[in-house]
């Protein structure tokens, strides 16, 4: 007969324990009740080990905090980035800008310069045309008139020897209009700028012969012919002595007596000082 050590029963006490039908139904039991209730989770070293149970809501709680703490701190972050980035960018774009601008302007102005020098060198060429042309206004007009008769009488009436022969053509500017009260200017040409001098330095002498109401004028281009005008306009205000033109330039004597050459509009504004009335109120308010 044989007999049991101690150690013996005690392994197979061991043996019955863990093949128990009853442990292995309550093992089951435990792992379903795991899968049901959440995750468990262990914390803890070597030693202490302790088991954290996680529902599905305590899940869904975590992972909604993490997402809206990430949020924030992304936002935090990329505001920083903007803040920090942006001003520099606007900066550089401000720089650049105003660097294109300048040369824009600095072009732009050079492009000005050049069409007002074309300008100036289209009207010089165009008043050059001019030279042997000259215009009368004031003559009245009649029916069927021969504007070369006209002419010849009126130099023939201030002292002037002019022939037909220095006449190359004549003839009234523009269409004539209905209702037209003021006669239509005569512009004249002559075959040589010397015939042409011939009636322009006697026509001092039309007053004096009964031409009073007649003028005789170079003919100048549309440009300086409102810059003569504009002068004459200063002249009326007192403001210069006189306003002519000599060859096709516009010239103005101040009321000190100095002659300036008119090219453009800004000369008249340099001519332009206080208005007569003003120059006349000053001193009297002085007082």
């Amino acid at each position: 007969m044989e007999t049991s050590t101690p150690n013996q029963k005690s392994k197979s006490s061991s043996k019955r324990e863990l093949s128990s039908p009853l442990d292995a139904t309550e093992i089951k039991k435990s792992k379903a009740s795991d899968s049901l209730n959440g995750s468990a989770i262990s914390v803890g070293n070597e030693q202490t080990t302790t088991q954290v149970m996680l529902t599905s809501e305590n899940l869904l709680f975590i992972s909604n905090q993490l997402a809206t703490s990430f949020r924030t701190e992304m936002s935090v972050m990329i505001e920083d980035l903007i803040n920090k980035l942006v001003p520099s960018i606007i900066q550089n774009v401000h720089t650049e800008l105003q660097g294109r601008l300048q040369e824009v302007e600095t072009e732009n102005n050079a492009l000005r310069l050049k069409v007002s020098q074309l300008e100036n060198e289209a009207d010089r060429a165009q008043q050059y045309s001019r030279r042997n042309c000259l215009r009368v206004s004031g003559v009245p007009e009649v029916s069927a008139e021969n504007t070369d008769t006209i002419i010849l009488n009126m130099a023939a009436a201030i002292g002037s020897d002019l022939t037909l022969d220095e006449i190359d053509r004549s003839h009234r500017v523009g269409a004539p209009k209905q209702n037209q009260t003021a006669p239509r200017d005569i512009i004249v040409k002559f075959i040589s700028y010397r015939a042409r001098q011939k009636m322009y330095t006697k026509r001092a002498s039309l007053k004096a012969k009964g031409h009073t109401r007649t003028f005789i004028n170079e003919d100048l281009t549309k440009n300086r012919s409102s810059l003569l005008y504009q002068a004459r306009q200063l002249v009326k205000q007192k403001s210069l002595l006189s306003a002519w033109s000599s060859d096709g330039t516009v010239l103005a004597k101040d009321n000190h007596g100095r002659v300036h050459v008119i090219n453009s509009a800004d000369d008249i504004t340099r001519l332009r000082p206080l208005s007569y009335d003003a120059a006349v109120q000053a001193p009297a308010q002085a007082r």
